[in-house]
């Protein structure tokens, strides 16, 4: 009776309720001594080995002859089988699960990035903004006192115009102005 580990678990599978996955513990294996290791698993798990002879013994001797063994191990193949199939879809499953979760994230990163950047897109024109605006300040004060300093000279040059035509209405001099 030739049975390797992963068999042995299957085995399990068909006896439903009667065995959990926790009451079930495969036995080690180097891959040398597979059948003892099976043997060794099947007497510390009576109720697996029972359910398994009951299947596969066809005459009810309560004894395996080479074709019942033949039989038993295609069972135990069979149901592994069938539960690996199970696993592959479970992980399967899992996988686009985690796929899934990926892509939210990966979405939320995205949207959260988005927003980031227009955060900043808004900041950049605020400052583009108020550097406008202080830029159109300086310009109005420079404007202001470039008419200021106008004004001062018209006013400069009216008064030196005054004076002139003073001293020719009047034919005196004007007063000069001390230098320093």
């Amino acid at each position: 009776m030739r049975i390797i580990e992963t068999t042995t678990l299957a085995a399990a599978l068909c006896l439903g309720p009667a065995l959990t996955a926790q009451d079930v513990t495969p036995p080690k294996t180097d891959g040398k001594h597979a059948h003892h290791n099976a043997k060794s698993f099947l007497k510390k798990h009576p109720k697996l080995h029972a359910h398994i002879k009951t299947l596969a013994d066809k005459d009810g001797d309560g004894k395996l002859n080479a074709k019942e063994r033949a039989v038993a191990h295609r069972i135990l193949e069979k149901k592994y089988k069938a539960w690996q199939g199970t696993q592959r879809s479970e992980r399967k499953e899992a996988r686009g699960e985690n796929r899934e979760a990926h892509k939210d994230a990966q979405q939320e990163r995205h949207a959260v990035h988005k927003e980031t950047r227009k955060e900043h897109r808004t900041e950049h024109k605020e400052k583009i903004l108020e550097r406008r605006d202080a830029h159109k300040e300086h310009h109005a004060k420079h404007k202001e006192h470039a008419e200021a300093r106008r004004e001062n000279r018209s006013e400069r040059r009216d008064t030196r115009r005054d004076t002139r035509t003073g001293r020719r209405q009047t034919g005196r001099p004007a007063a000069r102005k001390r230098r320093r």
